[in-house]
């Protein structure tokens, strides 16, 4: 049996009754159907139409002839494990970006794969340029094929470096114009010129986790520290954003993946399922209840068939959408009905527009959703005209009022489905009427009488609170006490990351600023102390941390930052500082110490963390985890402590952190000055220059022992 809103009942003998969503829109392919892992986070089409699909575990082609998947992993050849882009080259060939390890093409004919070398480690994107050759870019290059031919040579791309940077990824519009997304803001390409956007252009943040060309005036972005998304136009070269988030629409405001189908609608995708932004501005979401194969999508998981069909990569399989199907089913909005209305008690259920008197002026209401489809994502408010201005939102289905003043009233529910979708409000309207001492020469009487009596009692009161006042005063400097201790309490928690417990960047914040004058105080003032004046700035990343949330669920992922916090804390000292830097990443602010010891507690922290595995309860087994650092002194020169600021110093240590990455991950890099810089005055953060220390971590130091 199929119900209005598309949904079919399907009655078991003796084994009641299922319900069976999206028939027909949505469909979906796992594992189970031969897929290498459900994590699946690319896919395109050759130009041989062969399906290819990225996951977690390889790559899989549908062998149309033989209707299976066929599947290449590492040891068939593919340049690592976990398969994360693929783009489509001219030639028909197929280049697939591995993470951790680097590219593989693949022959359009043969099918065969071969590893491709690219100049530096750390790969973030692969796609077509707008040059028509291949392009990939790194944290901190952005290269072309040279030719189509062997050998394989990639070439740098000529753009400024402050674009290229931080390049996260690369968007190509159908007339050419590139798009590039990084941690420091949106970078356009016309063919001609670099422009650059930032949060000084309307965007929410610098840090760009993709870009989404739609032309040469118009991109959608996503962001890797800010909420919701962002459509970005220009007009007469003028920049002009509009931002979507929940409050838009949205199932949340944190978005992993944008996409636009033929039809020129945007897709969001995230951990709550997908948003469809029509051009029009309006929305529509989808879930697992309308029948999508799971909800939590892939970055970048999109790809639109020509049919008009639309793939999707999640964290549970291959899903796909048939927007022609959905286009035969009405929408059916979720109506509304009331069960019960009471007015004093009493049920006026069938009773149009009832008079109720002043002793029952309190409502008490009951109402129903007549929709079967993700009730857990209806969305009810109500209102009661006559008394509320705004609608407030429903938690249950009961709606409660005491004490009505006399007047008019129209009770309002209204619904709205996960989907988008809204409903007809129901109404309900009735009258509260006067009680005889509630007419206005009631009242007016009323109020002249107790003018009169409030005199007097003020009278009478003045004389109370005079010998009163004292012992208030009393309870007032005890109760002043309490509040600044309370108020005491509320800073430090202000103070305080929840998750870990350590110090957040306010902290930071707020106290570095009298660490860095003693630090700049003490190189300045003649004294014979001269150890442990320094200033150490360490950033510590754990390596590849998002794939404990992508395999054990975000809170695996938050019992490992825990954990990392306690070693890490275990592993410094009492006058250091641990801040929660922002995500996976952590800041050690090490005082009063020396740049020559700087090593030693860089290879105290990679020990604490790479030594032991990780036992945690939302994992099956043991996991072994490592971690990068990267870091500097400050003052940066010691003969002229007041040089370089100490922002300066904190982003020299995010530099080393990237150096770090780059190494293979589980090493130490730190900064220090060369000297000579001090003989050319006024040099900007990126022409300083710095000697690199780098140390291994456990594993990476007993491999190296292996090795000799």
């Amino acid at each position: 049996m199929e119900d209005r809103e598309g949904t079919y009942w399907l009655g078991y003998g003796g084994h009641g009754m299922q319900r069976w969503q999206g028939e027909r829109t949505w469909s979906g392919w796992t594992d189970v159907e031969g897929l290498p892992d459900n994590v699946v986070w690319s896919e395109l089409r050759d130009t041989h139409q062969r399906l290819w699909i990225a996951t977690n575990n390889g790559v899989a082609m549908w062998d149309g002839a033989q209707h299976r998947f066929r599947t290449w992993k590492e040891r068939d050849g593919l340049n690592g494990l976990t398969a994360r882009r693929l783009a489509l080259a001219r030639d028909g060939s197929i280049w697939v970006l591995c993470h951790p390890g680097g590219l593989t093409r693949f022959d359009p004919v043969s099918l065969r794969p071969e590893k491709v070398t690219v100049p530096g480690p750390d790969l973030t994107h692969v796609g077509l340029g707008p040059d028509g050759r291949i392009w990939v870019a790194a944290p901190h290059s952005l290269k072309a094929l040279r030719t189509p031919v062997r050998p394989w040579i990639f070439e740098d791309v000529p753009a400024p470096q402050e674009i290229v940077d931080g390049i996260t990824s690369f968007s190509t519009a159908p007339d050419g114009t590139l798009w590039t997304s990084g941690r420091q803001g949106l970078g356009r390409y016309d063919g001609h010129a670099w422009s650059q956007y930032s949060h000084r252009d309307g965007l929410l943040s610098d840090g760009i986790g993709q870009a989404l060309a739609v032309d040469r005036n118009e991109v959608w972005v996503r962001y890797s520290d800010a909420p919701g998304i962002t459509r970005l136009g220009l007009h007469n070269q003028v920049p002009e954003v509009a931002h979507f988030g929940s409050a838009q629409g949205l199932r949340s405001d944190e978005v992993f993946m944008l996409g636009r189908d033929l039809e020129g609608n945007v897709w969001a995708g995230g951990a709550r399922g997908l948003a469809r932004i029509a051009p029009d501005g309006q929305v529509r979401c989808y879930g697992h209840a309308d029948g999508l194969l799971w909800d939590d999508q892939s970055e970048e998981g999109f790809f639109a068939e020509q049919d008009g069909t639309i793939l999707f990569g999640t964290s549970g399989g291959l899903a796909r959408f048939d927007p022609h199907v959905e286009a035969t089913l009405r929408p059916v909005p979720p109506s509304v009905i009331f069960t019960s209305l009471q007015l004093g008690g009493h049920e006026r259920l069938t009773e149009k527009l009832p008079h109720a008197t002043h002793k029952e002026n309190t409502l008490n209401a009951e109402f129903a959703v007549l929709s079967y489809k993700d009730p857990a994502a209806l969305r009810c408010r109500y209102r009661l005209v006559g008394l509320d201005g705004e609608f407030t939102e429903a938690m249950g289905r009961e709606i409660h009022y005491a004490a009505l003043a006399p007047g008019d009233y129209a009770l309002e529910v209204a619904c709205q489905a996960g989907a988008g979708i809204k409903g007809t409000p129901a109404v309900f309207s009735f009258q509260v009427l006067p009680a005889w001492w509630q007419r206005w020469w009631i009242r007016d009487l009323g109020l002249a009488v107790l003018g009169m009596a409030l005199y007097g009692v003020l009278r009478f009161r003045t004389y109370s609170l005079e010998k009163d006042r004292r012992r208030l005063e009393l309870a007032v400097a005890e109760r002043s006490q309490e509040l600044e201790r309370l108020n005491q309490e509320l800073r430090e928690a202000s103070l305080t990351d929840p998750l870990t417990g350590t110090r957040n960047r306010r902290f930071f914040q707020v106290t570095i600023e009298n660490d860095v004058r003693q630090a700049v105080r003490s190189y300045l003032r003649e004294t014979d102390q001269v150890r442990n004046r320094d200033l150490i700035f360490y950033l510590i990343d754990a390596d590849h941390f998002k794939e404990v949330n992508d395999l054990y669920g975000h809170a695996a992922g938050d019992e490992l930052l825990a954990e990392m916090t306690r070693r890490i804390q275990s592993a410094i000292r009492m006058s250091d500082v641990l801040v929660r830097w922002g995500g996976e990443e952590f800041l050690v602010v090490s005082r009063y110490t020396e740049r020559s010891q700087a090593t030693t507690l860089a290879s105290r922290i990679l020990q604490a963390i790479g030594n032991e595995p990780f036992v945690l309860k939302n994992a099956p087994m043991p996991l072994r985890k490592t971690c990068s650092i990267g870091w500097a002194a400050f003052p940066w020169f010691c003969t002229a402590p007041d040089a370089v600021r100490y922002e300066i110093v904190v982003e020299l240590a995010d530099r080393a952190l990237y150096v770090a990455k780059q190494k293979g991950r589980n090493h130490a890099v730190g900064m220090l000055p060369v000297q000579a810089d001090l003989e050319t005055p006024s040099l900007t953060p990126e022409q300083l220059r710095a000697t690199q220390i780098t140390t291994p971590g456990p594993e990476a130091s007993r491999s190296a022992q292996s090795a000799g």
